[in-house]
């Protein structure tokens, strides 16, 4: 642990890939003991406890928890606005669909 004042210190490469090797690890297991049905729930929790592990391992080297909250959220941030555009929206679907079924192309949009 660190002071106050003090930067954090640096992770080292066994303390970066140790959530890593979590994560693969228990998606192993779970696939392992659930098959397929692994996917429904037991990934979750695998994202979690290495999600967990990591905030561990950083609190640890002084990494404080709001800064580590504050990066989360900005990082999610920044993948949103990548989901929002490879993801068509429902008047683009309607128009596609509508210029399929042999309509003119427009729709109306219904508030």
């Amino acid at each position: 642990m660190t002071m106050p004042d003090e930067e954090p210190n640096s992770l080292t490469w066994i303390e970066a890939i140790i959530p890593v090797a979590a994560l693969i690890l228990l998606i192993g297991l779970s696939y392992h003991l659930f098959g397929d049905a692994g996917a429904d729930g037991p990934i979750q929790v695998a994202l979690v406890v290495a999600t967990m592990i990591a905030v561990f391992i950083a609190w640890r080297r002084g990494h404080k928890l709001d800064a580590l909250r504050e990066g989360a959220i900005a990082s999610v941030s920044s993948g949103m606005s990548a989901i929002f555009i490879l993801c068509p929206s429902s008047d683009a679907l309607r128009q596609v669909e509508a210029s399929a079924k042999g309509g003119s192309g427009s729709v109306a949009v219904l508030a």
